[in-house]
């Protein structure tokens, strides 16, 4: 029985740890200094761990507060951009949550900002309202949560604007978790141990 429950703890340590692994490089977009914003075209890997996609997107420094850190991106430099960074050390099978922050570029249309999130699946929406909002401050920085079940050991996150225009989404402070598996899941996988060993001592008989 010792053994089991053993067993049990250790599968449970394993996916623990191979989950913590996973980690969002620079999620507070830091590294620019001194500067209102630069406008980054699809292409730029100039953000530390982050490609743009699309038009183009604003790494923002002064021109309105960050919620983490000194720097944010707006998802619309020219036009429509997106931001992409490869998630690597993942667990397939282990469900975990991206954590993001949403603000807007208040100084035009459309009042309501809308961003697609997706990890190599089928993509997410999520709004933000920048009624209230003021730039520099406050933005209002709201959190939000995307939710994904990994398929593979490394997949792609992308925040993409779908909005036209030079008046995107901004977005900061981006980080990912492991959902732990619930008590109950552990005791499940302790008492199908423990029944395993049952079966393979009766065999033994």
């Amino acid at each position: 029985m010792k053994k089991t429950f053993l067993a049990a703890a250790v599968l449970a340590a394993g996916c623990g740890f191979g989950a913590q692994a996973a980690t969002i490089v620079n999620g507070s977009f830091e590294g620019l200094d001194n500067s209102s914003f630069t406008t980054l075209a699809g292409g730029s890997t100039a953000i530390t761990g982050w490609t743009v996609g699309g038009n183009s997107v604003d790494w923002i420094d002064t021109y309105w507060e960050a919620d983490t850190g000194n720097n944010s991106v707006d998802l619309n430099g020219g036009d429509q951009g997106s931001i992409s960074q490869l998630i690597t050390d993942l667990t397939v099978g282990q469900t975990y949550e991206i954590e993001f922050y949403l603000a807007g570029n208040s100084d035009g249309a459309p009042t309501v900002k809308t961003v697609g999130v997706d990890v190599g699946g089928g993509m997410t929406i999520y709004t933000f309202d920048t009624t209230g909002s003021d730039i520099p401050m406050p933005m209002n920085w709201a959190e939000y949560a995307y939710v994904f079940t990994a398929t593979a050991a490394s997949q792609m996150l992308t925040f993409s604007s779908l909005d036209a225009g030079f008046y995107g989404a901004a977005l900061d402070s981006v980080e990912i978790a492991p959902i732990p598996v619930p008590a109950a899941g552990l005791l499940l996988l302790g008492g199908l141990g423990a029944l395993g060993a049952l079966r393979r001592r009766r065999r033994a008989v």
